[in-house]
């Protein structure tokens, strides 16, 4: 029986803390995505611009 407790136990806790880190991943990494897509957005503006102007 303590076994029993003890392994829902853990498998709480480790549930619990793979949400909290998960949401934690989430929250650091929408904003980065965000970044990397508008720093992505305006080096192929800038890109597009010097290739047209070269021609």
């Amino acid at each position: 029986m303590k076994t029993l407790i003890y392994s829902l136990v853990s498998t709480f806790v480790i549930g619990v803390g793979t949400i909290y880190l998960y949401g934690r991943i989430i929250n650091f990494t929408v904003p980065l995505l965000s970044v990397g897509i508008v720093l992505a957005g305006y080096l192929l503006v800038h890109l597009v611009r010097r290739w047209s102007s070269h021609r």
